[in-house]
């Protein structure tokens, strides 16, 4: 603009005969440029430039209806944005306000408030209150497979156990997932406890606590009690899945940490939607899990596409079982679940 406003005002004055009483043409090529652009970009905010000819007015006229058109557009755009924060943040606001109020109501201490009040400031300027896993939830199936399956493939093959699983169970496992939130202290998992569930970290720090193991008769009972602290940062309690013994170990959070939710019940609904994947799982976890835990990992896998399986699958399943017995016997659960898959 400012290059055709100098083809069409060379000898224009406006800007330079108050500081030097010379057409903007007479000045080097530097000041011209100055000029022109200063004069182009008042024209484009709307402001008058005193043009002295036709040429002038009808260009600075045509500028400024543009500039116009261009300043209307950036206003209304950022008005739009502000509008929608605006929003967002009442509606946050709204809800804080109910929360605020139940408490009351529930006569809740100080201390628990104030975790409370933690909780969802958290969810809401990390998560935006799980706008993202709002959204996935929204879309139709098909859609939401296909999403939750690039969102959460990575992680979910982590664990061993479904590493080499077939993409079609994997974004049945994906649909499954829930998130959860834990602040700073708080125990994800109880020793002694039964979960049903498997946890997949996706962001913060994890403390497993685990008693410490002893070979031979040399320890002595002080020895006993003593534990082991480990860091984890991938996946939790993955034989929550397969068995209800008791963990033998407490996994808590370091710091907020963000976790998604795997639950029995969702998971054997999936492997009886994909009993074939399910079936080639069962038999690839005895190449690379320990034999205990294979097993039972696999028995689990078993009893449920045998109770909830197509007559075909039920079929080929007993089949498998009757070979695997003939050849081993199927391990004691406590015994795989104290071991872990790692």
């Amino acid at each position: 603009l400012a290059a055709i406003f100098y083809a069409v005002a060379g000898g224009w004055r406006g800007a330079a005969r108050a500081e030097m009483g010379v057409p903007v043409s007479e000045l080097d090529l530097v000041s011209q440029y100055v000029f022109t652009y200063y004069a182009t970009l008042l024209m484009v905010m709307g402001d008058d430039i005193n043009p002295t000819t036709r040429d002038e007015t009808i260009y600075v006229t045509l500028v400024v209806l543009v500039g116009s058109c261009v300043n209307a557009s950036i206003f209304a755009a950022v008005a739009n944005l502000v509008a929608q924060m605006s929003a967002s943040s009442a509606l946050h606001q709204r809800k804080m306000d109910g929360v605020a109020a139940a408490m009351r109501i529930l006569k809740v201490n100080d201390a628990t408030a104030r975790r409370i009040r933690a909780y969802f400031e958290y969810t809401w300027t990390r998560h935006r209150d799980h706008a993202g896993d709002l959204f996935i939830g929204s879309l139709p199936y098909q859609l939401r497979s296909r999403v939750s399956c690039l969102v959460h493939e990575p992680r979910i093959r982590q664990c061993p156990i479904f590493a080499n699983l077939d993409r079609k169970l994997v974004a049945a496992l994906s649909i499954s997932l829930s998130p959860e939130v834990y602040l700073p202290g708080e125990f994800i998992l109880v020793a002694g406890y039964v979960s049903r569930c498997m946890y997949f970290v996706a962001r913060g720090r994890v403390q497993v606590i685990r008693k410490r193991e002893h070979v031979g008769a040399a320890s002595s009972a002080a020895d006993s009690h003593k534990v082991v602290y480990e860091e984890r940062r991938d996946y939790l309690d993955e034989l929550g899945l397969f068995t209800d013994s008791r963990p033998a170990l407490s996994a808590r959070s370091l710091t907020h940490t963000d976790l998604y939710k795997l639950t029995r019940a969702d998971f054997e609904r999936a492997i009886s939607e994909y009993p074939a994947p399910a079936l080639e799982m069962a038999d690839a976890v005895h190449s690379m899990l320990q034999p205990s835990v294979a097993k039972l990992v696999s028995k689990r896998i078993y009893e449920v596409l045998q109770r909830e399986g197509p007559p075909t699958i039920i079929r080929r399943v007993s089949q498998l079982r009757s070979s695997r017995r003939s050849s081993t016997g199927v391990g004691e659960e406590a015994s795989g679940r104290a071991t872990g898959v790692r």
